[in-house]
């Protein structure tokens, strides 16, 4: 059995470029680039790779064999920072930071612009709550999906 603040925390540290499964035997998270995940995939041999690189080959090969066991995290384009950013704002109550953060998620730079924002007002302690519980609704749903135990 995992902890969904676990699971939250794993999903929110994920890399472009690397995919994170879960071992539902073992309870472990295990990071495969996309590139080994490919070269599994298309069946290439690895007896040529350095060592490391072979321990990552043959963790894909498993997670591409046994599917029930080894479950992707959802990905960034699953988990939408953005969209949690715009519910973020329509919680506060405060009408001048509401109308001004909205304004301030438009464009190029949302994400530095928004922290700025929040950083500047304190409330990037009441964000990160919000973001942490969100996170944590998306890894409930997806131990529920994936018939995963979890425990709060």
């Amino acid at each position: 059995m995992i902890k969904l603040k676990e699971i939250a925390e794993s999903m929110a540290l994920q890399m472009d470029e690397f995919y994170t499964f879960f071992d539902k035997e073992s309870c472990k998270f295990i990071l495969i680039s996309e590139e080994s995940l490919q070269s599994a995939e298309d069946m290439e041999p690895f007896d040529h790779l350095p060592e490391w690189q072979q321990e990552e080959r043959e963790w894909a090969n498993l997670c591409l064999e046994y599917p029930k066991r080894f479950v992707s995290l959802p990905d960034k384009f699953v988990i939408d920072e953005y969209g949690m950013m715009k519910e973020f704002i329509f919680h506060l109550k405060d009408d001048k930071q509401k109308n001004q953060l909205l304004r301030a998620i438009q464009g190029r730079g949302v994400f530095r612009r928004f922290k700025d924002l929040i950083n500047r007002w304190n409330i990037d302690r009441e964000w990160y709550q919000f973001r942490e519980e969100e996170y944590e609704k998306i890894a409930q749903e997806w131990c529920e999906e994936n018939d995963i135990e979890y425990k709060l």
